[in-house]
């Protein structure tokens, strides 16, 4: 198992169920002439900044959780696996929203389902990475941002402040005009840094021009040790079935233990939680007899309160390993959801600028995933929880087998943010 070899070798023997990392940017290119009127509403209604904190948190999950289901219908799946973070692209798009006005500010309000036109949603995201950030044993989540802002370019100083207080975004000035490429070379040298070199030339050659006036950069990393370790030395091939109906031979991980626990005429779902249960992944496995595009059709926010309220019971699960590496521009994805203006030269960044000179020209998310077994030092310590949990008495078992495309999320189980999501077509590519 070379993949998991060198897994462990990074991590340097550390125990590891899952290994993610997220990069994430906002291209927002200069418009010198075309489209540029000053004569667009810049005014931004900002009532409701007195409801409590405790709304403006649960406001930001739920606008979350609907945002990247929503969003998750629309990408370009076809019969491939996906990765992608909804929280990353959320809170990336909500800096590019401090400086939104208008109708613009509007239409991207209803798109990202956040709660208000004001600094409601910063302050949300504020106290939500807080919370989410709070280190725990046996998982390491860190969250930047970061502002790339072409030098000699007028931005309005209140509305760096403004990022640097909601989202902790320091700005780094650098030469598009002049010096573009050093200037991609330095922005991917920071995501690369920001995720240990797990996301890798996330701006590509010829996306920055010279007119680009400002990229916005969010990077998550991931590491976290299953509560559960599963024993390599179980790791067996079996029978993987595809969306067509063809088999193919998957490596499988193994583990017997207490899990929490759903199922219904429709879904069977797994709790797999990491190293102190702040976190979990949830596994969905349609029934046998649904097609599995009618299942994603099924998909919303509702469905993601009901999967996570398990129940614990003894479970035997067996779940493929799979690594999933994506890249997708979202720009036009945004626009069919209702983000529309925002890409046109209409668009209204005046809050950034104090002139109605910008617009978004690209979006760009990559995400790369690896879920595998423990090394060693993890496989010991789960013979002897299984030995500790064999020795109670016998009950009935439930089996739980990924063997066919199944859909996955992980959850920040205190605010209940679906962090990350994908599906598992074939774990074999």
């Amino acid at each position: 198992m070379n993949r998991q070899k060198k897994l462990n070798g990074l991590l340097l023997n550390k125990r590891v169920g899952r290994y993610l990392a997220i990069g994430f940017a906002i291209l927002t290119g200069g418009i010198v002439v075309v489209g540029c009127k000053s004569n667009k509403a810049a005014g931004v209604n900002e009532d409701g900044e007195q409801k409590t904190e405790m709304m403006e948190v649960v406001s930001i999950e739920k606008g979350l959780n609907e945002f990247g289901l929503s969003m998750y219908q629309y990408l370009d799946k076809q019969d491939k696996n996906v990765i992608f973070s909804p929280f990353s692209i959320s809170s990336a798009l909500g800096m590019t929203f401090a400086g939104a006005k208008g109708q613009t500010a509007k239409e991207m309000q209803k798109v990202m389902r956040y709660p208000s036109l004001g600094d409601e949603t910063h302050k949300g995201f504020q106290k939500l990475v807080k919370g989410i950030e709070t280190p725990q044993k046996g998982t390491q989540l860190s969250i930047a941002n970061s502002l790339w802002a072409q030098k000699d370019y007028t931005f309005l100083t209140s509305y760096f402040e403004k990022i640097q207080q909601y989202y902790g975004a320091g700005v780094q000035y650098v030469d598009y005009i002049n010096e573009t490429e050093e200037a991609r070379q330095l922005i991917n040298s920071w995501v690369e840094q920001k995720t240990r070199d797990k996301i890798k030339n996330l701006i590509k050659p010829r996306v920055l021009t010279q007119d680009t006036r400002l990229v916005l950069v969010n990077a998550i990393y991931f590491l976290g040790e299953w509560m559960h370790v599963f024993n390599e030395a179980h790791t067996h091939k079996a029978p993987f079935k595809l969306q067509d109906g063809k088999e193919i031979e998957a490596e499988f991980m193994v583990n017997s233990t207490n899990y929490g626990y759903y199922e219904d005429k429709e879904v069977q779902v797994v709790e797999l939680p990491y190293v102190e249960g702040k976190k979990s992944m949830f596994v969905v496995l349609p029934n046998e007899k649904m097609k599995y595009n009618d299942f994603e059709k099924m998909l919303n926010a509702g469905m993601l309160d009901k999967w996570s309220a398990v129940e614990e019971r003894k479970v035997d699960v067996f779940l493929p390993s799979f690594s999933i590496q994506t890249q997708a521009n979202l720009e036009q994805i945004l626009s069919k959801m209702g983000m529309t203006l925002a890409f046109t030269d209409k668009a209204d960044f005046s809050g950034m600028t104090g002139k109605d000179d910008l617009k978004i020209d690209k979006v760009i998310h990559q995400a790369f995933i690896d879920v595998s077994e423990a090394g060693t030092e993890a496989a010991a310590a789960t013979a002897v929880i299984m030995i500790r949990k064999t020795s109670v008495e016998p009950e009935e078992k439930t089996y739980f087998r990924a063997n066919r495309p199944f859909f996955f999320f992980i959850r920040d189980n205190d605010s209940g943010v679906m962090l990350f999501a994908g599906r598992v077509m074939n774990p074999t590519i």
